[in-house]
């Protein structure tokens, strides 16, 4: 009578297995590590490059929409944009008050009026305060480096000025006539502005449709159309972060991972048919073939699993912005490799025959 495998027969066969090299556990350990660290690595990499995208469009001011229309913006109008999510706005009007710097006063410096919103756009194009004063103007970085370097203090031919910030504002591709300019924050007034300048992130959809809004009708015979521009547009008219994220070339990495698990968990117990045919034909049941071989395989299969899903959070450390949704598809990539392994062993335990053993003794006859 054919007597089972008790589980202590169990547990020495799997040691005797793994001390012998039988069960080649070091072997497919790294195979399965490497294939499932680079499925997980590109999935962060590819993640990351989104978000570095949405990063730089947002730094370039590529976010940044404004309606132009000279003396027909109403002020109290476009500051009242900013009371919709996600959306900061600010008026903005040009002034000739022939101000000059003291040092290099043949270079005219542009100057504007803009309603108290214009802090929080230009805070989220990387503002810089030089100090914590509210009175004073705010300067463009390559005016401030160009006449002063350092202080806070500008002289002009109107006096001395108080510079209260230093926004950034590089030659990128935006728009001119802000980098050599200052800016003076004020209360909203009741004088129209030029410009209406509206921040958000994600962008709106309805961006242009609320500058329209803040225009105000010509009283002349031809009402000039508005326009309404991109502060930037070197990167595009707009950045859909959602498309790019579920068109990503990483988006299928975890059936990847679920079909490398597959082939390997099978493998693993496939190329060893001979061996766990001849156990079945001492009397091991399939059950208890792939108890064992749950066990055995798990050896390599857990362990990798924790390599290739701490090297995925070691690199997603670096992308704390995005931190949540990177660890999740790297969980999700690896639960999905394990799935694998373990469906493979499972399958093809339940598959083993006793017949691939007697199939090989008379191939021997």
């Amino acid at each position: 009578m054919k007597r089972p495998l008790l589980s202590i027969g169990i547990s020495r066969e799997i040691k005797r297995n793994l001390l012998s090299g039988t069960s080649k556990t070091g072997l497919i350990f790294s195979l399965f590590t490497c294939l499932l660290s680079v499925l997980v690595v590109h999935e962060v990499l590819v993640i990351d490059s989104v978000q570095v995208g949405a990063v730089n469009y947002q730094e370039s001011g590529a976010n940044i929409r404004y309606v132009s229309a000279e003396g027909r913006i109403d002020g109290a109008g476009c500051e009242s944009l900013s009371r919709n999510l996600g959306i900061s706005s600010a008026a903005i009007r040009k002034i000739d008050s022939g101000l000059r710097p003291t040092v290099m006063s043949s270079i005219p410096i542009e100057e504007y009026v803009a309603s108290t919103g214009i802090l929080a756009i230009l805070d989220t194009a990387q503002f810089k305060p030089q100090n914590t004063a509210n009175a004073g103007v705010l300067m463009g970085k390559p005016a401030y480096e160009y006449l002063l370097g350092n202080g806070n203090k500008l002289s002009t031919s109107q006096g001395e000025l108080n510079i209260s910030g230093v926004y950034e504002y590089p030659d990128d591709g935006r728009r001119g006539g802000f980098g050599y300019a200052i800016i003076s924050p004020e209360l909203v007034d009741t004088k129209p502005y030029d410009e209406c300048w509206l921040i958000s992130w994600p962008e709106s959809i309805e961006a242009n449709s609320l500058l329209n809004t803040v225009v105000i009708p010509d009283s002349g015979a031809e009402d000039v159309i508005p326009q309404i521009s991109q502060l930037n547009t070197t990167l595009g008219n707009s950045f859909d972060g959602e498309k790019l994220f579920t068109s990503r070339t990483s988006k299928f990495n975890y059936l990847l991972a679920l079909t490398t698990g597959l082939a390997l968990g099978a493998s693993s117990i496939w190329l060893r048919r001979l061996e766990f045919s001849s156990m079945l034909h001492s009397g091991m049941r399939n059950s208890q073939l792939v108890v064992m071989q749950i066990l055995e395989q798990s050896i390599w299969a857990i362990p990798g699993a924790i390599v290739s899903v701490s090297i995925g959070f070691l690199i997603s450390g670096k992308y704390s912005d995005n931190l949540h949704t990177i660890n999740l598809v790297t969980a999700q990539i690896v639960v999905f490799a394990l799935i694998g392994v373990f469906s493979g062993v499972i399958i093809t335990a339940l598959n083993m025959k006793e017949r691939y053993l007697l199939n090989f003794l008379k191939k021997r006859e």
